[in-house]
C-alpha cells in the first residue's frame, strides 16, 4: 500500500524483468512539493517505471515554456537519477483551444531506459 497525498496507483509486474508501474495523476489545481514525489518513487520497489499526467510543462519533454510545477519536476528527476522516456512529441491535445502540450510522462530508472522504447499513438475519434 502506498502512503502518499498524490492520486497514484501501483503495480509488480514481470514482463521481460520484474518492475514497479506506477500511474500518477497530479491536477492542475494540486499543490504538491518535490518531497511529494521523492516520498512517492523512496516507495516504490526498483526498477520502476512512472506513467501518468503530470500537468507540468518543460521543454525537456516537448512543451513550448516551462512552469514551476516543470522546473520541479525536472529537479526531481535530476536528484533521483531517472529518465525521462518521452520524445518530445504532444501528449494533449485541448479540445477548446486546440492547442498542445506534452503534460503526460513516462519516467524510469536507467536501468530500464534501454529495454523501453516510447511512442506516441494517435487515433481519431468519429462521430457518425
Amino acid at each position: 500500500m502506498l502512503h502518499t497525498s498524490l492520486q497514484t496507483v501501483a503495480v509488480r509486474a514481470t514482463c521481460f524483468k520484474t518492475v514497479t508501474i506506477c500511474s500518477v495523476y497530479l491536477p492542475p489545481s494540486l499543490k504538491w512539493r518535490k518531497a511529494d514525489t521523492e516520498d512517492l518513487v523512496n516507495q516504490l520497489p526498483p526498477p520502476v517505471l512512472i506513467l501518468g499526467d503530470f500537468n507540468a510543462h518543460s521543454t525537456d519533454w516537448g512543451c513550448t515554456n516551462t512552469d514551476s510545477k516543470g522546473k520541479v519536476i525536472e529537479d526531481f528527476l535530476l536528484q533521483s537519477n531517472l529518465s525521462i522516456l518521452n520524445n518530445g512529441s504532444s501528449t494533449y491535445l485541448h479540445p477548446g483551444t486546440g492547442s498542445t502540450s506534452a503534460i503526460d510522462l513516462s519516467i524510469c530508472q536507467p536501468s530500464l531506459f534501454l529495454d523501453l522504447s516510447w511512442s506516441l499513438s494517435l487515433r481519431r475519434l468519429t462521430v457518425s
